[in-house]
């Protein structure tokens, strides 16, 4: 079960970001092997479909917002 208890939002970007039909690589700056590691899981981490609800809604109302 997802939560923010289980995955950082970096994580959750990094996962949201790579998923994205425009964006074919995802440029992730790392200052640790842990930012590295973090980076790496988020690429490969399957969001459920309540996130991705969430982060598509917040996401059409930044567009609307920016109109």
């Amino acid at each position: 079960d997802w939560s923010s208890d289980v995955c950082s939002s970096d994580l959750v970007c990094v996962a949201w970001v790579s998923r994205q039909a425009e964006i074919s690589s995802v440029l992730c700056g790392a200052e640790s092997v842990e930012h590295v590691e973090v980076n790496a899981s988020g690429s490969v981490l399957a969001l459920p479909k309540p996130a991705l609800d969430v982060l598509e809604e917040a996401r059409r109302r930044y567009r609307s917002a920016q109109r």
